[in-house]
């Protein structure tokens, strides 16, 4: 093979790979328009922010907490992971403020998102014939902030 077989084939081969795993192209990043701060004291320093689709996220990356840098990739893993096990999950993506780039999901509505749930929001909930998939699905991954 000649060189520029040789680059071509590397080229459909990296192509290929990345395709297989999900790997998003530069142009399926979505830039953020605005970022509203630090929300709430997680230990992964996550911000809110408005994206170029005009939505709102929650977005966490290595450049907003340094010492956790695979926390983002982590999340990254374990959505797709679920979307591929049919669970629901927030809509989520990959964002760029042009040299970073952050994991994002879907900024819940405030009095919608609730840390402890008690029997009567339980009863409430839409989807919680999910709720045993879910717990499988967190012990699996250790349910532990990733680091």
């Amino acid at each position: 093979m000649g060189a520029n077989q040789d680059e071509t084939a590397i080229t459909q081969q990296t192509a290929a790979t990345q395709s297989a795993f999900g790997v998003l192209a530069p142009q399926q990043y979505l830039p953020i328009r605005r970022d509203y701060g630090e929300i709430g004291n997680g230990r992964t320093k996550p911000h809110a922010v408005k994206a170029s689709n005009g939505q709102k996220y929650l977005v966490k990356g290595p450049s907003l907490c340094p010492e956790l840098p695979y926390a983002a990739a982590n999340e990254y893993i374990a959505a797709n992971l679920a979307n591929r096990l049919g669970l629901p999950i927030l809509d989520n993506r990959i964002l760029t403020d042009g040299s970073n780039l952050y994991f994002a999901s879907s900024l819940m509505e405030e009095g919608t998102f609730y840390p402890a749930i008690t029997r009567e929001l339980f009863h409430q909930c839409a989807n919680k014939d999910y709720v045993y998939d879910l717990v499988v699905f967190d012990a699996w991954l250790c349910g532990v902030t990733p680091v």
